[in-house]
């Protein structure tokens, strides 16, 4: 080896704009069971999958003259991709399933079971027991 090879080490700074272009490329290291902020189209990085937020949606139901509000996240597993929808729907504040590689997960919203009330902005991805 180059004796002048013995004298390069990267600096903090460096390896710090390697980590952040990293994330930048695959999306945000999210983790299970904790709180986790999203913004529409910004992938967050599961371990085995990539959750996007999409986008939110009203629909009316003209039966009981109310407007539904729907959040979408697309969610992907190498060939495997699928949208859970999440909706508070009449106020019964519940996850949205979804199953992705055979493995069953919860999405919640506004409230988690095991963290409490969420941000308008946040969302916690669990194991379905």
């Amino acid at each position: 080896m180059a004796a002048w090879m013995n004298n390069l080490r990267p600096s903090r700074g460096f390896v710090l704009a390697i980590l952040v272009l990293v994330m930048s490329a695959s999306g945000f290291a999210s983790d299970f069971d904790q709180k986790t902020t999203f913004k529409k189209d910004q992938p967050l990085t599961f371990p085995g999958f990539r959750v996007t937020f999409v986008g939110e949606r009203r629909v009316m139901n003209d039966l009981i003259h109310r407007e539904f509000r729907y959040f979408d996240f697309r969610i992907e597993s190498g060939k495997d991709k699928q949208v859970a929808t999440w909706s508070p729907g009449t106020g019964d504040i519940a996850p949205a399933t979804f199953k992705i590689d055979g493995k069953s997960y919860l999405l919640e919203m506004q409230f988690s079971d095991t963290l409490g009330r969420l941000k308008s902005d946040e969302i916690v991805i669990r194991r379905a027991p």
